[in-house]
């Protein structure tokens, strides 16, 4: 403030002593949410630390004595941003989206499935009906049916559909391969990333994921859009 910088050394020790009376309110929240939702901490199998706090060591202890046999994972990015980035989504969903919804209103969510169709004609979601937007998956698939071979390649046709039922086309993803390294006697298999945002539409990338394929090979992509409500 006015060119002057105030840095303050706290201690750790002196840091969780200060803010040490509203730990146990933390755990207290956390016991009333899942009384709420009728659930105990055994049948809890992941818990995400969100929020700055989390980043300290107690906190996290207290967090894994709670849940002993859970998974704890720590947000990804600045843990310290995660509330404010939830909000912001939200203020963007309220005043973009949907203008009339009320405040506490659940996300957007997807209406339909997205997948891909396998060989047989069967449906496979990748990004499943009711999940909350934006999102994104991986699937990795098997190659093993060639849709055509002309010269030195052969080319694997990817169908991307929408709806588990009605399988609505949405595109074709191709991968090409050489046919010397489609020969050998690995399954060839590839990478599909689904990534699909609140206005963007759907982005669907793929890519070979032996080591075998050439850099140029394992790059091939399309943009499919589809509208959502």
């Amino acid at each position: 403030m006015d060119g002057l910088d105030l840095r303050l050394p706290v201690s750790r020790a002196r840091f969780e002593d200060l803010v040490g009376d509203l730990l146990p309110e933390g755990v207290m929240c956390i016991n009333e949410a899942l009384a709420e939702i009728e659930l105990v901490p055994a049948s809890i199998d992941l818990v995400l630390l969100s929020g700055g706090v989390t980043s300290m060591p107690r906190v996290q202890n207290i967090i894994q004595h709670m849940f002993p046999q859970s998974r704890i994972l720590q947000a990804p990015g600045k843990p310290e941003e995660v509330v404010a980035l939830g909000a912001t989504w939200q203020a963007f969903h309220l005043s973009n989206q949907h203008p009339d919804t009320e405040i506490g209103e659940e996300f957007p969510v997807l209406p339909e499935s997205v997948g891909i169709l396998n060989a047989e004609g069967g449906f496979i979601p990748v990004l499943t009906k009711g999940c909350f937007l934006p999102a994104s998956a991986d699937l990795e698939i098997a190659c093993t049916q060639p849709s055509e071979a002309e010269g030195t390649s052969v080319a694997y046709q990817i169908q991307v559909c929408e709806g588990e039922e009605l399988k609505t086309p949405l595109g074709v993803i191709i991968l090409r391969q050489s046919k010397s390294q489609a020969g050998t006697d690995s399954e060839e298999k590839a990478v599909l990333h689904f990534s699909l945002g609140l206005t963007s539409g759907l982005e669907v990338t793929a890519h070979f994921a032996s080591p075998s394929a050439s850099a140029d090979e394992s790059q091939p992509k399309e943009k499919i859009h589809i509208h959502h409500s």
